[in-house]
C-alpha cells in the first residue's frame, strides 16, 4: 500500500483531470494512425519514424498568437506539427490539405484513443465518495466528442478546454474557469495531470492542490503517484454532509 500520509488533501472536495496522458492516450500511437491514413493515399511511411518525428515536432512548435480565432489557431498549430513531422519526406502539396483534414477528424473519435485501464472505475469511485469531478485540458473542441464516445463525459460534471476559455494551462485563467463551474474555493480543488509544468505548477499558481501522474516513469518526488489508480489511496473516503466546505 502506498504511503498516502505524505499527502494532505483533507480540504479537497472537487477534482479535475487533465485528458491526454492522464485519462487517455492515442491508440495505437500517433505514428501508427498517421501511417494508416497515409496508406490510404498510397503514401508509405514507417510508423516508428513518424512517431519519433511527431514527438519532436509537437514539443518544438508553438501556437501562433497572430492567429486570433482560437479554433483556427489550433488547426494552424496542428498543420505545422504535421508538416514538421513529414519534413524528411514531405507530403505532396496537392494532397496535404485532404490528408491533414483526415488526420484532424480522425482524432476526434474514440477509436483513435485508449482510455487508461481503470479510469472509468476511478471516476465512479470518486463520484460515489462525493467529489465534484471535471476535466481541465489544453485541447480543442474535438475533446467533447472523444469524451462522449469513450463514456468519460458521463462521469464528470464539467469539461473545461483551453480553446473555449481562451487561455491554456498553466495560466491561472483556465483554472479560474473550472473553479467557477465547481462553485468552490481554490483550497477545495485538486488538479490531476501528467505535466509538471502545465498541471502541477499551474494548479499551485492558482491556489489549488495538484498531483502529478508519472505513469510509472520519472522521479517519485511528491506530490506524485505512479498511476491514476493510486489516486484512490490518496484521497479520503466518503465524506458526510457535515464535512462539506461552505
Amino acid at each position: 500500500m502506498m504511503k498516502s500520509l505524505q499527502f494532505d488533501f483533507s480540504t479537497v472536495r472537487a477534482v479535475t483531470f487533465d485528458a491526454g496522458g492522464t485519462l487517455l492516450t492515442p491508440h495505437p500511437s500517433v505514428g501508427e494512425v498517421y501511417a494508416e491514413i497515409l496508406r490510404g493515399y498510397d503514401i508509405i511511411r514507417n510508423p516508428l519514424e513518424l512517431e519519433s518525428a511527431f514527438q519532436s515536432a509537437f514539443s518544438s512548435i508553438s501556437k501562433n498568437p497572430a492567429v486570433l480565432d482560437p479554433d483556427e489557431r489550433e488547426k494552424d498549430f496542428w498543420r505545422q506539427v504535421v508538416r514538421e513531422t513529414m519534413k524528411e519526406s514531405p507530403i505532396p502539396t496537392s494532397q496535404f490539405d485532404n490528408i491533414f483534414i483526415n488526420m484532424w477528424d480522425s482524432f476526434s473519435h474514440a477509436d483513435r484513443w485508449r482510455v487508461f485501464d481503470g479510469s472509468h472505475e476511478i471516476l465512479k469511485t470518486l463520484r460515489d465518495r462525493g467529489y465534484w469531478l471535471g476535466v481541465l485540458s489544453n485541447w480543442d473542441q474535438r475533446l467533447h466528442s472523444v469524451l462522449e464516445e469513450t463514456g468519460l463525459s458521463d462521469l464528470v460534471e464539467s469539461v473545461v478546454i483551453s480553446v473555449e476559455v481562451g487561455v491554456e494551462k498553466p495560466d491561472s485563467g483556465i483554472f479560474r474557469a473550472a473553479e467557477t463551474m465547481s462553485g468552490m474555493p481554490p483550497d477545495a480543488l485538486l488538479h490531476v495531470g501528467d505535466s509538471r509544468h502545465h498541471d502541477l505548477v499551474g494548479a499551485r499558481d492558482a491556489g489549488w492542490s495538484g498531483i502529478l501522474i508519472r505513469n510509472d516513469e520519472g522521479p517519485a518526488d511528491p506530490p506524485s503517484i505512479g498511476r491514476l489508480a493510486d489516486l484512490i489511496d490518496v484521497l479520503p473516503g466518503p465524506r458526510s454532509p457535515a464535512q462539506e466546505i461552505v
